[in-house]
């Protein structure tokens, strides 16, 4: 959160909302896979139309954000819910990293 150099809180609770959502889907899929993906697609989806009209591309100090960011924060949510309900359903088991070692 901090890294991305925001000054504005709309801006930093997005960034919580993204990087806690992405760390609780780490965990729960046992990989990183899934939330390289969705952190691929959240910045094509976000930062092209910002980069397009300059707006939060370069400018993230304080009034940069605003209730707007509301929207993309209860989006994401949506999809890392949509997500987890779909891992459950299709039986998708979690992998944990003992798995992959091989004892030799």
């Amino acid at each position: 959160m901090l890294a991305h150099g925001a000054g504005d809180p709309w801006l930093l609770a997005y960034y919580f909302i993204v990087g806690a959502s992405l760390t609780v889907k780490a965990w729960r899929t046992g990989g990183l896979e899934v939330p390289v993906l969705v952190h691929m697609v959240n910045n094509v989806l976000l930062l092209v139309p910002g980069y397009c009209s300059a707006n939060l591309l370069f400018n993230r100090g304080p009034g940069a954000g605003g209730p707007i960011m509301l929207v993309p924060m209860v989006l994401f949510i949506a999809v890392i819910a949509v997500i987890e309900w779909w891992r459950r359903r299709s039986g998708v088991a979690r992998r944990s990293i003992s798995a992959k070692v091989s004892h030799v």
